[in-house]
């Protein structure tokens, strides 16, 4: 993990750069990223010193570091379909007031 930790930080700030035209949902969603990977290290030791097997193997751990990908996948696809509409002129089909 050492040695790809600065390039994806550099990553990371290059990407949410005031230059950079990138959806700051997009910037949250890759810092996110490095959460999970920081949450999935701890997770991994306890499952192989408590109970002696890999992460996978111990659903509740497993299960508590998958989340935090759902939590960030979700996000993204949010944010897409509200582009999405945006792109469109409107709400995607979905009432509007006034009509």
């Amino acid at each position: 993990m050492q040695a790809s930790l600065l390039p994806y930080l550099a990553f990371l700030y290059f990407l949410n750069n005031n230059g950079a035209k990138t959806p700051k949902l997009s910037g949250f969603g890759f810092g996110f990223l490095l959460l999970f990977v920081i949450a999935t290290i701890p997770t991994g030791i306890i499952s192989k010193t408590v109970y002696g097997v890999s992460l996978a193997d111990v659903d509740w751990l497993h299960g508590s570091a998958e989340a935090l990908l759902t939590v960030n996948e979700g996000g993204g696809r949010r944010e897409g379909r509200r582009e999405r509409e945006r792109e469109r002129g409107g709400g995607g089909g979905r009432y509007r007031e006034g009509e």
